[in-house]
């Protein structure tokens, strides 16, 4: 009983292990890939995502210039897209276009920035709106700046109920930031304060550390020296300062001159501010910029602003530097508790821009690459990634991809390329291969870069101001509106190529007028046809012609071209007997070992071939068969007419006594003899001497082997006999004197055929015996 049990435990094992093998094995349909373009174009800007119950929810700016239209969209678990509603901003003098969507009180908050038509005294603007459950704007704000501004986040204050507005423009220097409190009850801003300098500055965050103050985290290049610093300035609810630093990264106890720092992560957490990014030094002269140092730091301070501890780590790929978000910005890193690992998504430029998501280690990055190549100097087909969505078990990059499709003949100029990869698949995401996807691995060293960090103890009085941030307020409105946009859905998109089969209108081929197929929709020659990337089918026909078809396969960004005369050409043959069968094998550079067979001719071959030389091999029962090789030239008919040979057909003549044989009246030889000839009808006749000539009419069918056994009747016989000689012939007589046996190869059986002498014939040879005898008795 316990061996039986054993065994039954054993097997529950086995089994559960085959199935756990078989899942994980199973991994290449769990990355999802689809696209979309809403009216098409592109979803151009999608700032922030919110994900909830598997609903991410973006807008969606498309129309033209003079009509531009905001669409709020929902993408459900399943990547299906779906519009919910359309609006406009309702101020004629500017374009609007929206930029950041963030939940809000069971609705939507959404903003956006203005931009006048033609010159104004303000030069820019912003505005935010309220967007309900139902999607009907409850309200909206718009504020007109001098200058150029825009909101780039808005954070919610759950102390106060208010919403922190996190934006940048041009107030002082061309490139400063603002923050302000905005009061959602009485529709105002209640408090702004901006953050400039002689050069660039900008805030990256706001962190609430309690109720009562605010710490607003940035990087400025207004400080002395070429460098970009970190920044944090802690303020009262009043907008009051509180205190401030700025941190320079010091090598050797010199500056690093020309670092930059971007990307800013920021954490706040049980007392500490936690801030990550990326960085780069490089190298500038007139001439060209060379990449120095690039790589990942962390940085991390207590809620006094004081510096607690620090990790700056370059990054290297074969051994050269490798700067992570250097095309549009995009590094995000995330540490998944449930995996217990730290995930990184981020833009890299190598031979063409890629998207790389891996997983960081102690002193490597471990990643795959998604990216479409190209030639040199080629269209871009994947441009800056828009987001990085991480749900509870993957991952979803959205992509802005031009020239993609799954469509023949349809190009989608600027689409949306959403990846969807299952975290315990980041390390292998090879299934993107099949949609022209997948870059190959990338591994990334990290070595420790040895630099310190010296406070600034007083930023305002060493390059950062406080400038002051003009808004007018505007009376307009955010309008619901009933266009709803197309929407297409690329279930399968895939980077774009071109296939022109070119016709020369001069040549004969021209003049025959065949007639283009690909993938089954009719072409037209001399004409550039977008594909996706992958395998097509083109089929050739001419009216009478077998007609011809042969994979093709299009590559991403290339232009096929494909000369139609010097690709194919026309055979034309007959064939007799007509029943034949006919088999060929062509070798061509576009269709290597293509076969036919046709098991019945019906006397006439006509097909459409590749160029080349073909085996050609025609065979039917009792004929020799036709071998011949032939080639098939560029763009002209074969015309050929194939007579196939009859086999010879071998007659075993034999008889008793040996005689001679006449076939058709001619003297052949004498028995016993092997005649060979052809298939067909013959007179045989056998003659010796005193015996009675003997004929029969014969067929011979193709291929066989035939025998004719004869024995000849005596024309008479000795006096030694008399009476017994007459009752001997006459018993012989009636017997069997012919015997034909006949052997066919194919079937390997035997037929008999019995003749007997009777008639006229009996009768005048039995009164010639009688009249001899008579006549011998008499003497």
């Amino acid at each position: 009983m316990k061996k039986i049990y054993l065994i039954f435990v054993l097997l529950i094992l086995i089994v559960v292990s085959e199935s756990y093998a078989l899942g994980a094995n199973a991994g290449h349909a769990n990355i999802k890939i689809m696209g979309y373009s809403i009216n098409g174009g592109d979803i151009i800007f999608m700032s922030d995502v919110l994900s909830k119950n598997d609903l991410m929810y973006f807008m969606n700016v498309w129309g033209s210039v003079k009509d531009i239209t905001s669409t709020l969209t929902v993408i459900d678990d399943n990547m299906h897209i779906l519009p919910l509603a359309s609006y406009r901003l309702n101020l004629s003098n500017y374009y609007s276009y929206s930029n950041f969507i963030t939940k809000y009180d069971d609705g939507f908050l959404i903003t956006g920035t203005l931009t006048p038509k033609r010159n104004s005294e303000f030069m820019g603007g912003f505005w935010i709106s309220f967007i309900d459950k139902n999607f009907n704007v409850v309200w909206t704000k718009v504020y007109l700046t001098r200058f150029s501004s825009s909101i780039s986040k808005v954070i919610y204050d759950n102390n106060t109920r208010k919403l922190l507005l996190i934006g940048e423009g041009c107030f002082y220097s061309g490139d400063d930031g603002f923050f302000a409190v905005f009061n959602p009850k009485t529709l105002k801003i209640e408090k702004i304060i901006g953050i400039g300098g002689i050069a660039a500055d900008g805030i990256s965050d706001v962190l609430i550390p309690d109720n009562m103050t605010y710490i607003l985290v940035g990087s400025s290049w207004s400080f002395k020296g070429a460098q970009e610093r970190i920044f944090l300035i802690k303020l009262n609810r009043d907008f009051d300062i509180v205190s401030s630093r700025a941190y320079t990264i010091l090598e050797n106890g010199s500056p690093v001159e020309r670092l930059v720092l971007h990307n800013f992560n920021t954490i706040y957490h049980d007392g500490k501010i936690s801030i990550s990014g990326v960085f780069k030094v490089d190298h500038f002269t007139p001439q060209q910029t060379t990449l120095v140092k690039a790589g990942i730091w962390w940085v991390e301070f207590d809620d006094n602003l004081n510096l607690l501890t620090y990790h700056f780590k370059t990054t290297t790929f074969n051994s050269s530097p490798i700067e992570l978000g250097s095309i549009e910005g995009l590094f995000e890193m995330k540490e998944l508790d449930d995996i217990n690992e730290t995930v990184l998504v981020a833009d890299v430029s190598l031979k063409y821009p890629m998207v790389m998501v891996g997983k960081l280690d102690k002193n490597k990055i471990v990643g795959e690459l998604i990216g479409v190549p190209y030639p040199a100097g080629a269209y871009l087909y994947l441009t800056y990634p828009y987001t990085v969505v991480f749900k509870k078990n993957s991952l979803i990059i959205f992509l802005k991809g031009k020239m993609f499709s799954e469509r023949d003949f349809q190009v989608y100029n600027r689409s949306t390329i959403a990846v969807d990869i299952p975290y315990y698949r980041l390390s292998n995401i090879d299934a993107l291969k099949s949609n022209y996807l997948y870059g190959g691995s990338i591994t990334i060293k990290l070595h420790p870069w040895n630099i310190s960090i010296q406070k600034v103890s007083n930023p305002f009085s060493s390059g950062l101001k406080i400038v002051n941030v003009s808004l007018k307020p505007v009376n307009a409105e955010l309008l619901r509106i009933d266009t709803v946009p197309l929407v297409v859905t690329l279930l399968n998109p895939r980077p774009m190529g071109y296939l022109d089969v070119v016709i020369n209108e001069s040549s004969y081929l021209f003049l025959m007028s065949p007639q283009l197929y690909l993938d089954g929709t009719k072409i037209k020659p001399n004409r550039k046809y977008p594909l996706p990337a992958g395998t097509h089918t083109l089929t050739v026909k001419k009216q009478g012609f077998r007609p011809y078809s042969t994979k093709i396969q299009i590559s991403p960004n290339s232009l096929s071209y494909l000369f139609l005369s010097n690709w194919i050409g026309f055979l034309n043959m007959s064939i007799e007997p007509p029943d034949a069968n006919f088999t060929m094998i062509c070798f061509s550079g576009l269709s290597k070992n293509l076969s036919y067979t046709l098991s019945h001719t019906n006397g006439s071959v006509r097909m459409i071939l590749p160029v080349g030389w073909c085996n050609i091999t025609i065979q039917k029962e009792g004929y020799n068969t036709y071998s011949k090789k032939i080639l098939i030239p560029w763009g002209e008919e074969i015309r050929k007419t194939v007579v196939l040979i009859p086999k010879s057909v071998h007659l075993f003549i034999n008889s008793k006594p040996k005689a001679k044989i006449f076939i058709n009246g001619s003297v052949v030889g004498e028995t016993p003899k092997n005649v060979s000839l052809f298939y067909g009808r013959y007179q045989v006749t056998l003659s010796a001497l005193g015996y009675r000539s003997y004929s029969i009419n014969v067929t011979l069918a193709p291929g066989s082997y035939q025998m004719l056994n004869v024995t000849l009747v005596p024309l008479y016989k000795t006096n030694e006999t008399t009476n017994q000689h007459v009752h001997e012939v006459i018993k012989k007589t009636t017997s069997t004197v012919l015997n034909i046996s006949t052997w066919n190869r194919s079937s390997g059986s035997h037929a008999e055929s019995n003749s007997s002498i009777c008639g006229p014939a009996f009768i005048m040879l039995l009164l010639v015996i009688i009249i001899t005898t008579i006549n011998k008795k008499q003497i």
